[in-house]
């Protein structure tokens, strides 16, 4: 009937929309990937332009030459250390939301499993009261009761 109808369709909406959420996670998740290299980008420019800064500015500091090479050897240091933060937490965070969106499948996935019960459910029950309301016995016919141990009541 209308229930039955009314489960199945909810369980194929609930379904279909965890698809969809799914789908919008994937897309962050590839959006989130795709800035690992606009961030890469920009932390090599900005390496570049202290690199940079610092060479115009080791005439004018007077320090020794060794000092001046320990100064870039830090910053490149720094430099390694910031792209491997920026590479992994990207990595991590497209990670989390496709996490999310595997979460929100299974979620319309179970749904849907749910509303089976309940339809099932529901065609059990009208089943019930089809039978015990519409079938009339016809001819004569007898039933046998037992009790526990077997004997006839």
């Amino acid at each position: 009937g209308i229930g039955v109808a009314g489960s199945l369709k909810s369980g194929q909406a609930a379904k279909k929309a965890g698809k969809q959420t799914q789908a919008s996670y994937e897309r962050s998740a590839k959006d989130r990937l795709e800035k690992i290299t606009f961030d890469l980008g920009r932390a090599d420019r900005n390496y570049r332009q202290g690199v940079g800064e610092s060479l115009a500015n080791i005439g004018q500091s007077g320090i020794s030459r060794t000092s001046f090479y320990d100064v870039l050897a830090d910053g490149a240091s720094e430099f390694a250390i910031e792209k491997k933060n920026i590479t992994d937490t990207g990595n991590n965070e497209a990670r989390q939301l496709r996490e999310q969106g595997s979460l929100a499948y299974q979620s319309g996935k179970d749904a849907q499993t749910a509303s089976y019960f309940s339809a099932a459910g529901k065609v059990a029950s009208a089943g019930v009261t089809i039978a015990g309301s519409q079938f009339q016995p016809v001819g004569t016919w007898q039933t046998t009761t037992r009790n526990a141990s077997g004997q006839i009541i």
